[in-house]
């Protein structure tokens, strides 16, 4: 039985694959190097993103203003949440009796934003964000915080990702991890990573193992 349930932003509650593809490919063409595509991106993307600026080419001396374009051009997209997100979110506030967290590597005022921008930031009782590289995922810093902080076991923790680097995170803080494959990697990659849970979406989560039933239309 678990007393938490921790998400992941981009990509399990954000759709935001579409926006942050066309914020990678204008940095690259700032950096004169050649655009990538949504399956390079799913199959080759990081949530931890210095790795993806690696694997794209860009020089590590060039990494902070890659870093600062990127905030730049993500200001002129307007990603949107999966439409499950809410009612999903609102069940498992009220029915399921867990603590509720948001766990992301993203910028915490850019996320914060966006909680608030879309109404949802009051189903999170927590929110961690990574403020330094060492302590992005797959680094456990950021969901053993939220053991500490929330004071549970961490089996009693649940961690929704949809990379790779979400379900190393989890198998290094001792939590059980949801994988969904709709989000920023391939279903491929996330099954090859062994999570405990692989779900296409955040509905067939909430149903599987919180018996959550989609709303009829």
């Amino acid at each position: 039985m678990t007393k938490v349930i921790a998400f992941d932003w981009d990509g399990v509650l954000l759709d935001s694959r579409v926006q942050v593809l066309k914020v990678y490919n204008r940095i690259l063409d700032n950096f004169d190097l050649p655009p990538v595509t949504m399956d390079f991106l799913r199959s080759k993307g990081s949530s931890r993103w210095y790795t993806f600026y690696e694997r794209m080419g860009i020089h590590e001396k060039d990494w902070p203003e890659a870093d600062r374009l990127w905030i730049e051009f993500y200001k002129g997209y307007n990603p949107q949440l999966y439409s499950d997100v809410r009612p999903v979110l609102s069940y498992l506030k009220q029915e399921s009796k867990n603590k509720i967290a948001l766990v992301s590597n993203g910028q915490e005022a850019r996320v914060m934003r966006e909680l608030v921008k879309f109404g949802v930031q009051n189903y999170f009782d927590i929110t961690a964000f990574s403020t330094q590289k060492d302590m992005m995922k797959p680094s456990p810093f950021l969901i053993l915080g939220v053991i500490k902080k929330v004071k549970v076991e961490p089996h009693e923790v649940l961690y929704v990702g949809d990379t790779p680097e979400d379900i190393l995170a989890a198998k290094a803080a001792g939590v059980s991890s949801a994988a969904i494959s709709e989000g920023f990697a391939t279903r491929e990659r996330l099954f090859a990573e062994t999570p405990n849970y692989l779900f296409n979406s955040l509905s067939k989560m909430a149903e599987s193992l919180y018996g959550y039933r989609v709303p009829p239309l």
